[in-house]
């Protein structure tokens, strides 16, 4: 970790403690050294041998706080500025100026402290107190506040500040960035499927929430020294949402992503990885009166609070190049309600079950359906003959819940899967979390034919049913 050579070594430590190399020549004799601590020890191991004349020197070759920068190492020089010494106010500097001079004065030596541990206010505090102490309290004090300088030195210099035997898995970005574009380019040509009349859309109002996480190991110097130099702002990453999606040519949550995805990278050399995902904020044109009766209006848009598209992907910098890794495309917060035609029964009962069993029940369920492509270019390609919408996912499901008198829940799902693998060879896998939201029956009206029935909301810990359907390569 320190080298070999005696040269070497004093060239890259000699400044630890300040102007004084023979520091590191006396501590190399005891190397080599496998942690930053051993180091350390070594280093004021060879101060505490040294005769008192050199320890004294030591303490001298420290500079007044806040003086000329002339007499300022490099290190010193940050140090100060690190702790605001350059940014005193005049009271604040004359209070500072008067304590260090009366202990020079006194002691023959320069006040030293630690400054990275203390504000300024608590710097001047400490100069004014030390002023009672004696030359020999004060020759320990200082040699031990310069231990500490060079500690934190040799920190920054070798260390990353990271916690010995603690693994770390960091990411920073930002989330939900509000994206409205007008007049995107319109989605067309999506293959027809026989379940759904979904083949494109204008993207007249191009409305997502877009996330940025950025994910590597090289900015965790930011964790544990608050070093940002290889930080990028999450305020330049919202801005560069904004502006990406300006420049956006093409016409799918995906493709969009995709150009985000690429161009972090591009842009900042000191991203790893990044993973970049968005939620459609849907609007659909309102009906409004036309020349053949209600039509829908080319300029007002109302939201929809309902089911909606997601995605996801996520890119790593190989060989100098964005690659691809995950792709994940999604219809979440389906809502369907069935009034009969659903089931459930000759489930195992024993002492806890209150369940009654069901051979037609009202069945309402909220479902989240997640995808992923055999071949990630189907979701992130210009061309949308294998691109698989998310409305036509929802609309398959729903064709589905329609025609099947479904057992279960379970049944109802594994049915929708493979109904949405036959239609969409392209897709590889499909997840499927699903809740079971059915209202318990509360009064029935008097007259038995009517089928007048009053549901109340159930339990709030709602039933779960989760599927992944994967194709076999």
């Amino acid at each position: 970790m320190t080298g070999a050579d005696r040269a070497g070594f004093v060239e890259r430590f000699g400044s630890t403690f300040e102007s004084s190399p023979w520091v590191a020549e006396e501590a190399w004799e005891e190397g080599p050294f496998d942690s930053v601590s051993e180091l350390h020890a070594a280093m004021v191991r060879a101060v505490e041998r040294a005769p008192a004349e050199r320890r004294l020197a030591l303490i001298r070759a420290h500079p007044e706080l806040a003086g000329s920068e002339l007499r300022l190492t490099p290190e010193s020089a940050a140090e100060q500025a690190d702790a605001g010494l350059d940014r005193l106010d005049d009271d604040q500097a004359g209070r500072l100026a008067r304590a260090t001079s009366a202990y020079r004065e006194k002691f023959g030596f320069p006040f030293v402290v630690c400054v990275r541990e203390h504000t300024p206010e608590s710097i001047i505090a400490s100069a004014e107190a030390r002023l009672s102490s004696t030359p020999e309290e004060e020759a320990r004090t200082a040699l031990n506040e310069i231990a500490k300088i060079a500690a934190l030195r040799l920190e920054e210099s070798l260390g990353d500040g990271t916690v010995e035997g603690v693994e770390y898995r960091i990411a920073y970005g930002k989330e939900s960035v509000p994206v409205y574009r007008h007049n995107a380019r319109p989605l067309g040509g999506i293959p027809e499927v026989p379940e759904s009349g979904f083949t494109g859309r204008d993207n007249a109002v191009f409305a997502h929430e877009v996330s940025v996480d950025v994910h590597g190991d090289n900015f965790l110097p930011a964790y544990t020294r608050g070093d940002n130099s290889d930080v990028v702002a999450t305020d330049s990453m919202k801005n560069f949402i904004l502006r990406q999606a300006a420049e956006y040519e093409g016409a799918t949550l995906e493709g969009y992503l995709a150009q985000l995805g690429r161009g972090f990278l591009d842009r900042y050399e000191l991203m790893q990885e990044v993973r970049v995902s968005g939620r459609e904020l849907p609007f659909s044109a309102v009906d409004v009166p036309g020349e053949e009766g209600f039509e829908p209006s080319p300029v007002l848009r109302q939201r929809q609070w309902s089911d909606h598209s997601v995605a996801e992907l996520r890119y790593r910098r190989e060989g100098g190049a964005p690659v691809l890794l995950e792709q994940l495309s999604g219809r979440v917060s389906m809502e369907l309600l069935k009034t009969e035609g659903s089931a459930f029964t000759r489930f195992v009962r024993d002492e806890y079950t209150t369940l009654p069993e069901r051979s037609d029940r009202p069945l309402f369920i909220r479902m989240d359906v997640h995808w992923e492509y055999a071949d990630p270019a189907d979701a992130t390609g210009d061309d949308v003959s294998r691109y698989v919408a998310g409305e036509q996912v929802r609309d398959v499901c729903a064709i589905v819940f329609h025609e099947l008198v479904s057992e279960s829940i379970q049944q109802l799902v594994h049915e929708m899967g493979r109904r949405l693998l036959e239609r969409y060879p392209q897709l590889r896998v499909l997840d499927f979390v699903a809740k079971n939201m059915t209202r318990d029956p509360y009064a029935t009206g008097e007259d038995p034919d009517a089928a007048r029935t009053v549901f109340v909301p159930p339990f709030p810990a709602l039933g779960t049913i989760r599927l992944t359907m994967t194709r076999s390569a």
